[in-house]
């Protein structure tokens, strides 16, 4: 109330609250093998097998992104999303996907 504070950088952290898909045995392995965030953890899986369990349209860009850290990346879609639906993939991002010597199961 009323303090005046000067940065160079502010970060604004608001929280955030991971949900995991019902996946057997995925909340035992997580922190260790199972991670959320290609961002925050994607360095720490470099040069390892990775598989990307589509969960959704950001999946897409997920998947495409951890190529950068593996030569080994599988993208498992075969569940479908989060809600059950079919992953909807077009021409353009298969392509891109298929380029990137990336598995799709």
């Amino acid at each position: 109330g009323g303090a005046e504070v000067t940065a160079r950088r502010v970060i604004l952290a608001t929280g955030l609250a991971d949900v995991l898909p019902e996946v057997p045995g995925l909340a035992a392995h997580w922190g260790a093998g199972v991670v959320v965030c290609p961002y925050c953890d994607g360095y720490e899986v470099r040069d390892r097998r990775i598989g990307v369990l589509a969960t959704g349209p950001g999946s897409l860009h997920h998947v495409q992104m951890l190529r950068q850290w593996s030569a080994d990346v599988t993208f498992l879609v075969a569940g479908g999303t989060a809600d059950g639906a079919p992953l909807a993939i077009d021409e353009a991002t298969r392509a891109g996907i298929d380029a990137r010597g990336i598995r799709v199961e």
